[in-house]
């Protein structure tokens, strides 16, 4: 086995902080000591950040005043990682509650962007966690919007009137701070909002003349942040429940489909419990987990079988309701329904509460048969309640479920099986199989309790690998951009570090090299994530894209690798990852090689510091 491995030791940070006195503490002297108390009456366990000049007071009363403790400073070498290791902090608490009501107890992270500049860096971090509706707090500094208190040049090109106008189009609220009023309304006010179904993030900016004012002799108090209560969440309408209840039910072949109930508390085990009591096949749309992969009633993978018989579906959650219900032929950009024209349509989600005119995320308009508004959380619980009550009257169904249930389950163990020989076939071809990883990579974790926090090998993961709680997968790029993967993980892996819990990030590579210096903040604050790249040496979706087009202009074909490969010169992200103080395994390129580096990787992670595996892939 030819490979390198750093003995690289981390010297420990030596920083003179005092420990933050609730007690003594909460009299701060300025503007910013204030705002610091309001963070931690809020609970915000951690701020990360890139230093910037506009917000230097509040960082100094963080440390100085707070003690660097709730929030304790994340440093990023830059603005789209803090935002996206905020985002993937902030989805890993969400993904380990159990009802919605525990949403509200918890500490989440929150960013920290420095004037227009700071925020024009991160704005591709904050459209991921727009489109994947996450819950992000985001504050700025800005200013002095005074005149006669800016320095000429540097002052000037960095004070927006007012920042939030580049992001207004993909957050769910801004605005602009200049009193300690406004701090004490708005930092509120934005913690109830991205907090409250449909979640988003959302953005303060804040004058740095009132960071850096002294407080006045009139005392401010921090209000009793629980006396402001989130909205009592929606179920949905009652009559229209037992609508889709009734559909449901006497449906011959229905089908559920549903997206990101990971984040929803309550939401995973309430789709089990009704799938199970209606014989209903399931297709998890698969940006997050929904539904547990190894479940009888988990079809998908069959969808195109499954819908084309379907005369009733429910869509819960989802973000595109279009896109699920058609197939799309790749080289000619075109979309066809696989369903009958006939089959009924039920939908249920928040989702008209969030629309907006600038992006149309929202896809092509879907007719529906009943659109229910309302959150997932309830609404499930409901409808299960409600299709329970129908059965009551209905004890003929019995038979008819269970032979369902028989026949979804033969089919769901038989995919299984095809895919788990498909990956035990490819063993030996190099470079290494994208199933082949995803074999060894089951056999790895199946004794461990494991996160996976970003990419699915086109889509191996979920067919190998064993998911059976909302926690394990975490990992899509609703935003579609690159550069998200590694701050997101390091969310993620953050917020469950001093847990038992493996966290490992399938690393795409060309998404990586936009955000490379991820890797000395998960050094630098001893994250312990497992990265094993996914190291096609392309940008292969534009291969498959050049090769479409070629294809259709019948073009030549061997041309779809110019201005796409990642090679000549090759990357070696191990030693990339050494460069950063990470342990750097690899590159592996043979795969009889591959569990035993990879175990090396899980050793180290589970002893408290970062590691990369490169393993050399074939492109899916």
């Amino acid at each position: 086995m030819n490979m390198k491995v750093n003995i690289y030791a981390h010297k420990s940070c030596n920083f003179n902080v005092k420990m933050y006195d609730p007690e003594t503490d909460g009299k701060g002297k300025y503007g910013s000591d204030f705002i610091v108390d309001l963070l931690k009456s809020l609970g915000i366990a951690y701020v990360s950040l890139n230093p910037g000049s506009t917000f230097r007071e509040l960082h100094d009363s963080i440390v100085n005043y707070g003690g660097n403790r709730e929030p304790e400073i994340i440093l990023c070498c830059h603005e789209e990682i803090a935002v996206s290791i905020a985002h993937g902090y902030n989805k890993a608490v969400l993904a380990t509650l159990e009802t919605p009501e525990d949403i509200h107890s918890q500490k989440y992270m929150a960013v920290l962007l420095h004037d227009t500049v700071g925020l024009l860096h991160a704005s591709m971090a904050i459209f991921n966690a727009w489109i994947d509706r996450a819950p992000l707090f985001i504050l700025g500094g800005t200013g002095p919007l005074a005149v006669g208190e800016r320095r000429p040049w540097i002052d000037w090109i960095h004070t927006a009137v007012v920042d939030g106008d580049i992001i207004r189009n993909f957050v769910k609220w801004d605005n602009l701070v200049v009193d300690l009023q406004g701090a004490i309304d708005s930092i509120i006010r934005s913690h109830l909002l991205s907090l409250s179904e449909p979640m988003g993030p959302v953005f303060i900016s804040i004058d740095v003349s009132l960071q850096k004012k002294e407080l006045p002799e009139k005392e401010y108090r921090i209000p009793d942040v629980k006396r402001y209560a989130f909205p009592a969440l929606r179920g949905g309408d009652s009559e229209a429940l037992m609508k889709i209840a009734k559909l449901l039910v006497e449906a011959q072949n229905p089908v559920l489909i549903a997206e990101n109930l990971a984040w929803k508390p309550g939401s995973f085990q309430a789709l089990v419990e009704l799938a199970e009591l209606v014989s209903s096949p399931v297709i998890d749309v698969g940006s997050t987990l929904s539904f547990p992969n190894i479940h009888p009633l988990n079809l998908t993978g069959a969808e195109k079988e499954i819908l084309q018989h379907a005369d009733f579906i429910l869509l819960i959650n989802v973000f595109d309701p279009f896109r699920v219900l058609t197939a799309t032929d790749r080289d000619l950009r075109k979309s066809d329904y696989i369903i009958p024209d006939d089959a009924k349509i039920a939908d249920i989600s928040l989702r008209y509460h969030i629309t907006r005119g600038w992006i149309q995320e929202y896809g092509r308009l879907q007719p529906a048969d009943i659109s229910l508004i309302g959150d997932v959380s309830i609404a499930l619980r409901s409808l299960l309640k409600s299709c329970e009550n129908y059965l009551g009257n209905h004890p003929e169904q019995k038979e008819v479920f269970e032979n369902r249930f028989n026949e979804l389950k033969s089919k769901h163990e038989s995919m299984r099986e095809e895919w788990r020989i498909e990956a035990q076939r490819k063993r030996n071809e190099k470079p290494i199989s994208t199933a082949w990883l995803a074999l060894v990579l089951q056999e790895v974790v199946e004794n461990e309790d494991y996160v996976l926090t970003n990419s699915d090998l086109n889509g191996w993961v979920h067919r190998i690998l064993k998911l059976e709680r909302p926690f394990r997968y975490l990992g899509s790029r609703l935003g579609a951009g690159l550069g998200y993967g590694m701050g997101y993980s390091l969310g993620i892996a953050l917020a469950y570090r001093g847990t038992n819990r493996l966290c490992i990030n399938i690393q795409p590579d060309g998404d990586l090299l936009y955000t490379p210096s991820g890797l000395w903040t998960a050094s630098h604050h001893r994250i312990p994530l497992l990265t094993v790249m996914f190291n096609n040496q392309s940008y292969y979706n534009s291969v498959e894209h050049q090769k479409s087009v070629a294809r259709v202009r019948n073009r030549p074909l061997n041309n779809m690798f110019i201005g796409t490969k990642i090679d000549d010169p090759s990357v070696d992200f191990a030693e990339l990852a050494r460069s950063f103080g990470v342990y750097g395994f690899g590159p592996v390129e043979d795969p009889e090689d591959l569990k035993e580096v990879i175990l090396s990787g899980v050793n180290t992670v589970k002893n408290g510091k970062p590691a990369l595996v490169d393993v050399i892939t074939q492109p899916r």
